[in-house]
């Protein structure tokens, strides 16, 4: 049988494991998440290393440049004529990596992840689209209301009625709205 003094000593040992396992998570939660086109951990390569496939959407961490190495790239951009790939032309994941993707956008709650979402609607997969269509209920944001009706004019009846009800269900008012509206009420009703 363990003394009352040791059991005292196992609680204490326990809280303390649990309390740093909470500072842990809390610390973690503080951080703020990487976007879907960032990549958990920084992509380092050499200078004029050639980027791999899975570097592509990320943003390369590149190692210190000389003064004359720097004015050298300066130049040869300079002189390139062809156009930066622009985030709206690159290829679409598919399968499980569209639904975290998704889920990626949604978890941010910022209206500017809507068009990166609003990319999803016409993908050839209709999980993939319907994902969406719940990221965009997800996300509340009103300015995916007009690219949901938009996309519903091309879509096929399924996913465009799923498309209409999802951008009527954006535009009904928020619960902060109807509290202000009933304020309005009252206090104009004599």
């Amino acid at each position: 049988m363990r003394s009352p003094r040791s059991r005292r000593r196992v609680r204490l040992f326990v809280f303390v494991l649990i309390l740093g396992a909470l500072w842990a998570l809390w610390l973690r939660l503080r951080e703020p998440a990487p976007g879907p086109d960032q990549p958990l951990v920084p992509v380092v390569r050499a200078p004029g290393s050639p980027a791999t496939p899975g570097s592509a959407t990320a943003a390369p961490v590149e190692a210190p440049r000389s003064g004359a190495a720097q004015g050298a790239d300066a130049a040869r951009a300079d002189s390139s004529s062809s156009p930066a790939p622009s985030p709206a032309a690159a290829p679409l994941p598919v399968g499980e990596a569209a639904v975290e993707a998704i889920n990626d956008l949604v978890v941010t709650y910022d209206a500017a992840s809507v068009p990166a979402l609003a990319r999803f609607l016409r993908h050839s997969d209709p999980e993939i689209r319907a994902a969406a269509i719940d990221g965009f209920i997800q996300l509340g944001e009103r300015a995916a209301i007009p690219l949901l009706q938009e996309a519903a004019r091309s879509a096929t009846p399924e996913d465009a009625k799923a498309m209409l009800e999802a951008a009527e269900f954006l535009a009904l008012p928020t619960r902060a709205e109807l509290r202000a509206q009933q304020k309005a009420q009252a206090a104009n009703t004599p």
